[in-house]
């Protein structure tokens, strides 16, 4: 007997896995690290503790004013109502849902089969990027969230609802250059694809330009033109593959659904051209950054489902290699989902960092200068309260390359004289390594800084446990 499934049922079913997925990740983050996942969390966090404490004004250091996004101001709103704790837990699983949600409804507005939408949604929400965005604290997938469902509004017919549609639009333009971007390009594509009503999108387009501009302009304001990083290295071909250790990137089964999709879209190449032009123009900018991924991530789920259901249709000679096939494509999306999962879970910062900062929070008066990679930057911070040279947030950062470079003359060098002038330049009083560091930094223990720490007239070793150590620098020798 044949069962149908309505549009409802589809939306449920991907709404339980969704929670399901969420939910024992969650699970097994707190059960065995309570810490917040990610480096971006802890930013954040920073932000959202001086909101509580009617310290916005304050700057961090280098004089880099705090920058106020809707995210920030979100997390501040969910944080008064379930505390910090909770907020920065469930921030991310609500994204998660919006955007399920707002992907849902985009698709049953354009009147795609309901076992499509469910073979989609399905797809999505066991993408490494939907777990991703679900886990992990970060604006970029929250902005996309809102893009998803202020997109869906747009396509209804009551003004009222596209009045705030492009407010929603206008506001992410307000907090995300890069999101803007990425919006503009999709309303290019929903532009090409409508023959009419095309003025909402042009209203929209021209909202979203203004805040761009707006935000651009505050930018500038406060920290001038930036300077594009030369050092954040990026492998671009494991940026698109999450079997490779790509983060926000693609499992490999579902790019294969997706092409076989696209293939069988060609059938009428009028009606999804604009479709393909958008997720080239997704994937030029991804080369640039992978967060654009998320975005992508969309079209791929939705192709993908396509693709499947098309290769679920077909007529097969053989009864048996049809099911071989599905079932490898079936366990492989499972397995990619699963080790993604597993691995998100251990995110950084792991036990041994926490308490390793926590030591140096009580050891240091909180008014120092921590030395170490970039990508650590927001966790010393926030849990050592202590300032660090440089974080992740490399945008905001007047000189740059010079301070990096200064960064990777005290790592590398094995001068004496030259090490300490750089120490002094920036007044840097601790300098916090790892394993991971000294993998990617150093050849030996005798190369470099690892060699100038037996100097122990200007290094003193107050922490060596595990595979971090944080050294002092001494003054006044």
């Amino acid at each position: 007997m044949k069962t149908e499934i309505d549009n409802k049922t589809a939306l449920t079913y991907s709404i339980i896995l969704a929670l399901v997925v969420i939910g024992l990740l969650t699970t097994v983050r707190i059960m065995n690290n309570p810490n917040y996942p990610g480096d971006q969390a802890y930013y954040h966090l920073n932000v959202v503790e001086k909101m509580h404490n009617n310290a916005i004004a304050s700057s961090f250091d280098n004089e880099r004013p705090i920058l106020l996004s809707i995210y920030d101001l979100s997390l501040y709103g969910l944080s008064s109502i379930l505390g910090i704790k909770a907020a920065f837990f469930v921030m991310p699983a609500l994204t998660g849902l919006i955007l399920l949600l707002g992907f849902y409804l985009i698709l049953a507005r354009l009147g795609i089969k309901p076992e499509n939408i469910l073979i989609s949604l399905v797809m999505l929400v066991l993408s490494p990027i939907f777990i991703y965005s679900s886990f992990i604290i970060n604006p970029i997938s929250f902005y996309a969230a809102l893009s998803v469902l202020a997109f869906y509004l747009l396509m209804l017919e009551d003004n009222k609802w596209q009045i705030l549609s492009i407010i929603i639009f206008f506001f992410v333009s307000l907090s995300s250059l890069f999101c803007t971007i990425l919006n503009l390009i999709i309303f290019l594509g929903y532009y090409l694809h409508q023959g009419t009503k095309r003025n909402r999108i042009i209203n929209v387009s021209i909202a979203s330009i203004v805040g761009m501009i707006g935000y651009s302009g505050y930018m500038l304001y406060f920290y001038g033109l930036p300077e594009l990083p030369n050092f954040v290295a990026r492998n671009i071909v494991q940026d698109y593959f999450s079997e490779l250790g790509g983060l926000i990137s693609f499992c490999i089964f579902s790019l294969v659904l997706f092409f076989f999709g696209f293939y069988f879209m060609r059938e009428d190449k009028e009606k999804y051209a604009p479709a393909a032009i958008t997720v080239l123009l997704l994937f030029i900018v991804s080369l640039f950054s992978d967060k654009a991924n998320i975005y992508t991530n969309l079209f791929v789920a939705v192709i993908a489902g396509y693709g499947f259901y098309k290769f679920l249709k077909m007529q097969w000679s053989s009864a048996l290699m049809k099911i071989i096939m599905i079932m490898t494509i079936v366990v492989g999306i499972l397995f990619t989902s699963f080790t993604f999962a597993s691995s998100l879970s251990d995110a950084m910062p792991s036990i041994e960092m926490v308490k390793s900062l926590e030591f140096l929070n009580g050891h240091s008066k909180g008014d120092g200068i921590v030395l170490s990679y970039y990508t650590k930057g927001n966790i010393i911070r926030q849990i050592s309260k202590n300032d660090v040279l440089i974080d992740s947030q490399i945008y905001h950062y007047h000189n740059l390359s010079g301070t990096n470079k200064d960064a990777n003359g005290i790592f590398k060098s094995s001068e004496l004289k030259k090490t300490k002038m750089l120490l002094d330049k920036y007044n840097i009083t601790y300098i916090y390594i790892d394993s991971d560091m000294k993998a990617d930094i150093w050849k030996n223990n005798r190369d470099g800084l690892l060699y100038l720490f037996t100097n122990n007239e200007t290094f003193n070793n107050i922490y060596n446990k595990g595979d971090i150590e944080i050294w002092e620098v001494k003054r006044g020798q």
